[in-house]
Order: C-alpha cells, then sequence, then structure tokens
C-alpha cells in the first residue's frame, strides 16, 4: 500500500524477527515509499526504539529525508 515495502510495514508495527528475516533474504534498508519514507523513518515515526537501534546497526541511513526531506532526528523522532 503506498508504495511501502515488506519490510518498511514490518518497520512500521516494530515486527524486529520479521526486519532481520528480510534483511538476510536481501530487502533493501533504505528502499522508500511514494511519501519518502524509508522503514527507518516508519519506526522512529511510531516510537519502536528497539526498531529504530536494529535498522541502524544493519545499515540504514539515519539521514533520508522523506519528500519533505525531513529526517526522522529533524523530526524529533529519534
Amino acid at each position: 500500500m503506498y508504495g511501502q515495502t515488506p519490510l518498511s510495514k514490518a518497520a512500521l508495527y516494530g515486527h524486529n524477527g520479521t526486519i532481520e528475516f528480510l534483511y538476510c533474504k536481501g530487502a533493501k534498508l533504505d528502499a522508500a515509499d511514494k511519501d519518502g519514507q524509508t522503514p527507518l523513518w516508519k519506526a522512529a515515526l511510531f516510537c519502536h526504539k528497539d526498531t529504530v537501534g536494529l535498522l541502524h546497526s544493519l545499515g540504514a541511513n539515519l539521514d533520508a529525508g522523506d519528500k519533505f526531506r525531513w529526517t526522522p532526528l529533524m523530526k524529533g523522532l529519534w
């Protein structure tokens, strides 16, 4: 929905086991949806701190902004 990937949906709901599984299968950490939001952005937006930490440890880009160029750090979502 709205260009979200399975990894993005897993991050949205804080499903870390699913994120690890998808990452091991080659999921792209920084794939953005139609609004430019990455899985890390989604996890931060919904305050899944463990998920944010996991995505960061896997190499997700902390500076990836949405379509307005807002990053999770800029919006105080970290």
